[in-house]
């Protein structure tokens, strides 16, 4: 009996610790025990059995899971590499877009700049000469503002190429107060800039980027200031010269205390209210701030709400890496000597607390002891507002003694009458600019004529190219007209083209000392027509021939097309005079002269039609500008009414040509072509002016490329404008033929 329960116990133990060793050597757990007939030794063997049981158990789950990772894993790096695909095509997507959106952008602006900067250099007196240089900064701002966008990637990556140029800094205030003077008048608001008599004249640095800086925070502090002023202060900064300080204060709702720590931060402005009040993103300080800081200085603003603000910006007077040459010690400022050792004194009586600022500084230094208002019984100088001289009844019975000037808005014409009438020895227009008033003062100084007449101004001379031949090959008449005229200027003789292929047979039978080549024309592109140029000459040993790509590309895969093609440089649209001049300079150092010889002739080799172009803004009608009317006729003189009827004359020729064209691929169902030729017209329209044509024609290519053919009332409605549009444009140019028979009729009576 003993042994016989023995063996029930014992039994079960041996197989269980069996079991145990069978488990740890081969790793299987597919091992189960019967149950044993003693209680205790039964409940151990469950255990095991149950322990094993668990352990299969997690085991198939485990492989499971392994199986299914692996699935997992490859799941999501397919949704990862969808993602990935999805953010490089939007990217790509974006990059088409911004070198499209330039493309468009700079293509208007090439007329508008050059025919700007043309007018700027005509003769004509000095506040038309005004009107024009703003329209030609203005442009240069909009050229800035659209490299800016392009280039927000490199400021976000502290990329950012900064230019190290000498400039005058009389510039920085007087462009950008000339900006933004119109708009501070409609808002009733005073806007003057200062640039200190002690700053260096000439300074290093990037003028652009500089110029962007001050007009961010001018633009702020206008959009800010309800009323008061706004005051651009430029000057070596106290304690430390080798700096130069620019101070923009205005009388605005100022910032809070809690808001200055975070101002410049991307996307934050003071309030949240602040966007839906006034506007804008909250990126413009931010970018400010990475300029500064770029250029090795410190932007810093002080605050009182209610107050106003004062943003100050530190930057070296030589930006690092600059010349020593490149900053100029301040000429000397002109001054008039005291008589008997007093002073002379100056009445200002100006409205404006900042506008008076910037008078007092400069006729301070000018040597004048200035009395703010008051009584002008014993000054030798009277600086009052336009509006107010009349009633002044100042005495100017003994002649020679009392210098009156008068202080009127621009645009202003109604003051020229105070100087014909006697009121008045010259005018300064506001805002006040230190090369006016500087200017003034010379003339003061040195005893001249303080009104500039239109004999008084004298151009300097710029570098010309006489007799240099160039073929001119671009697409668009109005391009090509600018292109000759801005040629005319340089003294080079202008052949044109309309595409490659042409290109190719004008210099495969002619000879010509340069080529400016636009990148993008239908048939053989610039860059292919280049690329044959070049295999020709290779195959026939001919001498390698300067060749100048003329594009709006500046970014995406066409902005080094030029390079790929083998030209020898590139100027970019819109392009200005100074920089065709430079171009030529580069590629024809010993060509340029000084002299003024005849503009030179403009050769046609296609046929029938030499070029054409212009910008300009809706008349009466909303159809057409007649401003260009009056912008082309001061560019070249007395040849003036043939230039406007070259330029208008091949809208009349070349619009009902590209009307067929559009009409026939409507026809045809041919959606390319459509988009082409009403491509080709919103160019045209854009740069003469014709707005309406250019916006119905612009409506059709974004139809025709994205969604389909536009239906016929939208081409009805296109046709309605253009027909409206030639009219106009015929009825304009038969006004300008009258003028100018009008005109010869009184000369021929006289």
């Amino acid at each position: 009996m003993s042994w016989g329960f023995q063996r029930g116990i014992t039994r079960p133990l041996q197989q269980l610790v069996a079991a145990m060793a069978r488990v740890r050597k081969h790793q299987t757990f597919d091992v189960s025990l019967e149950d044993a007939g003693d209680r205790e030794v039964g409940v151990l063997i469950d255990g095991f059995n149950a322990m094993l049981s668990d352990i299969r158990e997690r085991d198939l789950r485990l492989d499971a899971h392994r199986r299914n990772l692996e699935q997992e894993v490859a799941d999501r790096t397919h949704d990862l590499r969808e993602a990935r695909d999805a953010a490089e095509s939007a990217n790509r997507a974006k990059s088409d877009f911004l070198a499209t959106m330039s493309h468009e952008i700079r293509t208007p602006m090439n007329g508008i700049m050059v025919m700007a900067e043309l007018l700027t250099q005509a003769e004509m007196p000095p506040r038309q000469r005004r009107c024009a240089e703003v329209i030609a900064n203005s442009g240069h701002s909009l050229l800035a503002i659209i490299n800016d966008i392009l280039d927000f990637s490199k400021i976000e990556a502290g990329k950012l190429d900064l230019e190290s140029v000498p400039f005058e800094a009389a510039q920085l205030g007087d462009t950008v107060v000339s900006l933004f003077a119109e708009r501070a008048r409609s808002q009733g608001l005073d806007l003057a800039a200062l640039v200190d008599p002690a700053t260096p004249r000439t300074i290093a640095g990037d003028p652009v980027r500089l110029t962007q800086i001050v007009s961010n925070l001018v633009n702020n502090a206008l959009k800010f200031t309800e009323q008061g002023y706004v005051h651009v202060v430029i000057g070596p900064q106290p304690g430390r010269p080798a700096f130069l300080s620019i101070a923009v204060t205005d009388t605005g709702v100022g910032i809070p205390a809690d808001k200055l720590a975070t101002i410049f931060d991307a996307f934050s402005q003071a309030d949240q209210s602040t966007t839906r009040h006034y506007g804008g993103t909250g990126l413009g300080l931010a970018i400010c701030k990475r300029l500064v800081g770029a250029m090795g200085g410190h932007i810093d603003v002080t605050s009182e709400p209610g107050r106003g603000s004062t943003f100050t910006v530190t930057v070296p007077l030589a930006a690092p890496g600059a010349a020593a040459a490149g900053v100029t010690r301040a000429r000397d400022w002109p001054r008039m000597e005291p008589k008997d050792g007093v002073p002379a004194f100056c009445v200002i009586d100006l409205a404006g607390q900042a506008t008076v600022a910037t008078a007092t500084r400069y006729f301070s230094a000018f040597g004048y002891s200035v009395v703010p208002g008051g009584d002008a019984d014993g000054a030798a100088l009277v600086c009052v507002d336009a509006a107010r001289l009349p009633a002044a009844r100042l005495d100017r019975r003994h002649g020679g003694g009392l210098v009156v000037i008068a202080v009127a808005d621009f645009g202003d014409t109604s003051a020229d009458r105070l100087v014909d009438g006697g009121f008045a020895d010259a005018i300064l227009t506001k805002p006040l600019l230190r090369t006016d008033v500087e200017e003034l003062l010379r003339r003061i100084a040195a005893g001249s004529a303080l009104m500039a007449r239109e004999a008084d101004v004298k151009r300097a001379a710029e570098p010309r190219f006489s007799g240099l031949k160039v073929l001119v090959a671009d697409d668009s008449a109005v391009n090509r007209e600018v292109a000759v005229a801005a040629l005319a200027r340089l003294g080079a003789t202008a052949h044109t083209v309309e595409n490659g292929t042409q290109a190719i047979i004008a210099v495969r039978n002619q000879t010509f000392d340069v080529v400016l080549m636009d990148g993008s024309m239908p048939d053989v592109d610039g860059f292919a027509a280049t690329r044959r140029i070049r295999a020709e000459e290779r195959s026939e040993a001919r001498r390698r021939l300067p060749i100048v790509a003329l594009t709006a590309h500046v970014i995406g895969t066409s902005a080094n097309a030029w390079r790929d093609a083998d030209m020898d440089d590139v100027v970019y649209k819109p392009y200005t005079l100074g920089q065709l001049r430079a171009c030529f300079q580069r590629l024809f150092p010993d060509w340029a002269t000084d002299d003024a010889s005849p503009g030179p002739k403009v050769i046609a080799l296609q046929d029938g039609s030499e070029a054409g172009g212009a910008d300009t803004g809706p008349d009466r009608a909303g159809l057409l500008d007649i401003g260009i009317f009056q912008e082309l006729q001061e560019i070249d003189g007395p040849d003036s009414e043939t230039f406007v009827r070259r330029v208008f004359g091949l809208y009349l020729d070349h619009a009902p040509r590209v009307r067929d064209q559009i009409a026939l691929a409507f026809r045809d169902g041919d959606r390319e072509e459509c988009a082409q030729a009403a491509h080709a017209l919103k160019s045209m329209s854009q740069n003469i002016g014709a707005r309406a044509v250019a916006a119905s024609v612009e409506a059709i290519e974004r139809c025709a490329r994205e969604t389909g053919m536009p239906d016929s009332a939208e081409l009805d409605q296109f046709n309605r404008l253009l027909d409206a549009t030639l009219a106009e444009i015929g009825a304009k140019l038969d006004e300008v033929a009258g003028t100018s028979e009008a005109s010869e009729a009184r000369s021929v009576a006289r």
